[in-house]
């Protein structure tokens, strides 16, 4: 069981980076969408799973939760709340 500030790896690609609670990220972090990376790699993937790129800042329950900076493609980013995985109330989208 994870538990603590550890590195989540998938094929060698760096996925996660942060905290974790009961093996749940959980705390501080960032993750990145391996769809994307694998899409890069492979030049295929479903689009709906590529939209987004990181997210960087606090997570509970292995959802985005709190602050946090989500990168979308294009270089788009949302900083912002986000309760339940999902931007919740006010924040800043930069395109």
């Amino acid at each position: 069981m994870r538990h603590g500030h550890g590195i989540l790896k998938f094929n060698q690609i760096e996925i996660y980076r942060g905290d974790w609670q009961a093996d749940e990220l959980s705390g501080q972090g960032k993750l990145k969408n391996f769809a994307v990376i694998n899409k890069k790699k492979n030049q295929g993937g479903h689009s709906a799973l590529t939209k987004w790129i990181s997210y960087c800042g606090n997570f509970k329950g292995n959802r985005f939760e709190g602050e946090g900076t989500l990168t979308l493609q294009g270089n788009e980013k949302f900083l912002g709340k986000f309760i339940c995985g999902m931007a919740c109330g006010e924040g800043t989208l930069y395109r």
